[in-house]
């Protein structure tokens, strides 16, 4: 079919595949601004030049306090030049399997944001050995549901670790201030 599901999802130069395709959202309160783009990557040697996204939405988007990872961070998103031009005080991986985050993005943190706080939904144990210390030591939580609270006017937010092993959604850390900049 013209939208199948193989390695490529189907695409072809005139028809990227859905990832390609996702919405890139930048929200902005006061100082504040978070991005989230969806499934978006940029493995950057791809048969097809929609492929190579992330250049042209950092150029758009610019720099944030906080951003959720593209695309669970997968080895083929969050390049360089994305992750350091947004640079983000705060960036949130939502992850779903044992290969999220990949250890390719985790070996690309320390040299493009070195002084981010990564907060990862669900990280698998046994994907934390195979990062460099450098990324680890930029975790602040490896597990919960996370909230962006920003202060009323946009000077400031604070990240709140939630409990999501049961339906109690219970506060577990508070970390910030962080200043908007």
């Amino acid at each position: 079919s013209e939208f199948d599901t193989s390695s490529d999802g189907g695409a072809t130069e005139a028809c990227p595949c859905e990832n390609s395709l996702s919405a890139t959202i930048r929200l902005s309160y006061g100082d504040f601004d978070y991005y989230t783009g969806g499934d978006a990557s940029n493995n950057g040697s791809g048969t097809y030049s929609w492929k190579i996204t992330e250049t042209a939405i950092a150029n758009a988007v610019g720099q944030v306090e906080a951003m959720k990872a593209n695309h669970h961070g997968s080895h083929d998103a969050n390049g360089e030049y994305l992750l350091s031009t947004m640079d983000p005080q705060v960036l949130i991986f939502q992850t779903w399997n044992d290969e999220h985050p990949h250890v390719n993005t985790m070996n690309r943190l320390p040299g493009s944001i070195p002084d981010a706080d990564v907060f990862i939904t669900n990280l698998d144990a046994s994907l934390r050995s195979t990062y460099p210390s450098a990324a680890t030591e930029m975790f602040r939580s490896e597990s919960g549901h996370y909230v962006i609270r920003v202060a009323p006017g946009g000077a400031e937010y604070y990240v709140y670790v939630l409990e999501d092993d049961d339906e109690s959604m219970d506060v577990t850390s508070v970390f910030g201030p962080y200043t908007c900049r």
